[in-house]
């Protein structure tokens, strides 16, 4: 089984987005520069570029919800490793140092928490 880090994901989700997002504005929807007339201009450049104002805002709420997501997900890890370790097994500073040189992932090494 496959597991990406969530660093790999957002990197992954970032670049798809750099790629995809200017082909979600449309030439069909740029803006008319009008010389005359300042409340013209505003009226039509808050109505133009619609579907790439509304695929930034998506795509914004999506993140903040994976954000969320993210900070749930590393929260309940952390209480999972506090269980699994109990109180009884705390490591001392010496201890944390030698485990630094095991070269062990996060997901081997139980004494890792997540910083939320």
């Amino acid at each position: 089984m496959l597991i990406i880090s969530p660093s790999a994901m957002m990197f992954i989700a970032y670049s798809t987005g750099n790629i995809i997002g200017p082909f979600l504005f449309f030439p069909s929807e740029a803006p008319l520069y009008p010389v005359s007339g300042q409340q013209r201009a505003l009226i039509q450049l808050l109505t133009c570029s619609q579907s790439g104002f509304l695929a930034t805002t998506v795509c914004f709420a999506f993140s903040a919800l994976m954000i969320i997501i993210l900070r749930v997900l590393l929260a309940r890890e952390n209480q999972r490793r506090d269980r699994l370790q109990g109180s009884h097994n705390v490591v001392s500073s010496i201890e944390t140092d030698d485990l630094a040189l095991t070269n062990e992932t996060d997901k081997e090494n139980l004494n890792f928490r997540y910083v939320i």
